[in-house]
This record gives structure tokens, C-alpha cells and sequence, in this order.
């Protein structure tokens, strides 16, 4: 099992070896890398690169990456905030197939809702496939709150679930805020 560590500012976080993994916030020089990670990962409704571009480019994404020993790309969770509502959206996690059962989903999920709350966020939201167990095993145990269902939601029709999550003392699993970005 490798070390996980985070870089965030002001945090401290463990000193990496040789078999650690690095989360950090992406840079606009990863948008290929993280292309190709989504490629990788998933078979349908991917991000596309010029999305990644977008994302990189826009203060209302935060994405994360996971980079191994070597500074390949590994994993990454994006996460969209939307202008006046505290609640956000986990958009996407991807793990490289040679990278899965490391724990780096869980290690990014937890970060994405630590910057979150570190942002002022108090709710974060997300959809996964109806078929997807590990997803929704993760977000379970994450903290995540099935919220309900929309129908054929995904580009092959499958349906998605909705998960919520509280992020503070002022979110909560029923909260519903105008404008939020679900």
C-alpha cells in the first residue's frame, strides 16, 4: 500500500516515498494527461479535451490530481461551484485502471469535500450510474446520502442516483438552495 499525501495550503501533510501518491490541485499544462486519464477510465460520457481546457480555465472548477512517484497522472476529481448557492457539484473522479484499489478514489473524495468545506461550501452533490456498486459503495461510506433518481440520465440511457452530502453545521441532507448546480 502507498502513502497518500496531500498539498493544500497551510496544511501539513506526510512526506512522500518512493511508492507515495501526491494530490494537488491540476495545473492548466494537464489537461492532455487528464484526457487521456478519462479515456482510460470510462467507456461512455467522458469529459472531452477541449472540456478539460474549460475546466482548467474556469476559477468554478477546482479539479485535483492524483500523480504518482514519477508525476504521472493517476487520478483526479473535478468539482464545479456555482456563484451564490454554498452547495457544489463532484462532477467527476477517475482512477487509471493499473492505479485502482489503492485507495486514491476515496483519498480524492475526501479531499474534494475537505476543499469544499475549506471554501465555505455546506453542501456537495453528485450522480453515478444506477449500475456503478463501487461508486456508490464509495460515496456511502464518504458520507453521501441517496437523494433520488433521474431517469436515463446517461448518454447510453442508463439512469443516475443522486447522492447528497452535508458539509457543515449549516448543510444538510434535505437542503434545498436556489440556484444550486444539480
Amino acid at each position: 500500500m502507498s502513502l497518500i499525501s496531500v498539498s493544500r495550503p497551510g496544511r501539513i501533510t506526510q512526506r512522500p516515498n518512493s511508492g507515495s501518491i501526491r494530490i494537488e490541485l491540476a495545473s492548466s499544462e494537464d489537461w492532455q494527461a487528464l484526457s487521456e486519464l478519462e479515456k482510460a477510465s470510462f467507456s461512455g460520457d467522458r469529459i472531452s479535451a477541449r472540456s478539460w481546457r474549460s475546466f482548467l480555465a474556469n476559477a468554478s472548477a477546482t479539479i485535483t490530481v492524483a500523480r504518482d512517484a514519477s508525476s504521472r497522472i493517476v487520478g483526479a476529481a473535478v468539482v464545479l461551484e456555482r456563484a451564490n448557492t454554498c452547495v457544489t457539484r463532484l462532477y467527476s473522479i477517475a482512477i487509471a485502471p493499473h492505479a485502482r484499489g489503492r485507495g486514491l478514489s476515496a483519498a480524492l473524495l475526501a479531499d474534494a469535500t475537505q476543499r469544499m468545506r475549506d471554501a465555505g461550501a455546506t453542501v456537495m452533490r453528485l450522480e453515478t450510474r444506477l449500475d456503478n456498486f463501487a461508486a456508490q459503495h464509495l460515496f456511502e461510506r464518504g458520507g453521501f446520502v441517496q437523494r433520488g433518481r433521474k431517469s436515463s440520465y446517461y448518454e447510453d440511457g442508463e439512469d443516475a442516483l443522486l447522492y447528497q452530502k452535508p458539509l457543515g453545521d449549516l448543510g444538510s441532507a434535505d437542503e434545498t438552495v436556489p440556484g444550486d448546480p444539480t
